[in-house]
């Protein structure tokens, strides 16, 4: 009677961790191919329009790990706040060396002199956790780019 109690307690236990979703989300993973002592700031900025220039950074962080090449910033994770359908909107901008500050100078109005910009943006998929990788590229210094295109390894703007 109590291996069946127990088989029985099993099968519920496995069918209801089988009905969990995964968390709707995406998941930002943010480095630069500069040395973490050239990193002076990094802000993130998100919202659910291509208006993330005139917004407010949600993040600044001073945090960088030297990893050999490429040194790690960290990850920010967006959830939905409402339909799960939203599209969310990213800037990351990294003030590079003394002097630049990343929320004062790395800004449209200062034409990101001194800084290096990465915009993504990206529909969220219900129950599916996306990762994106966003890379601050030292060829990307000083290239702003529009709101829906982001500067690439060559140094360019493209969507």
């Amino acid at each position: 009677m109590i291996s069946k109690t127990l088989s029985g307690f099993m099968c519920l236990a496995a069918l209801s961790l089988a009905g969990c979703k995964d968390a709707t989300q995406v998941t930002f993973d943010i480095s630069t191919n500069l040395p973490c002592a050239q990193v002076n700031g990094v802000s993130v900025t998100v919202g659910t329009d291509s208006a993330t220039d005139k917004s407010i950074p949600v993040l600044v962080t001073h945090e960088c790990t030297d990893n050999g090449s490429t040194a790690l910033i960290g990850s920010y994770v967006v959830t939905p706040q409402t339909s799960k359908s939203t599209t969310a909107f990213l800037k990351v901008a990294l003030a590079v060396g003394n002097g630049i500050d990343v929320e004062s100078d790395c800004t449209d109005a200062k034409a990101y002199k001194g800084c290096i910009v990465a915009r993504r943006f990206t529909t969220f998929v219900t129950s599916k956790n996306v990762t994106i990788p966003v890379q601050l590229l030292d060829v990307c210094k000083g290239v702003g780019c529009d709101a829906t295109t982001s500067c690439n390894d060559t140094g360019t703007c493209a969507p």
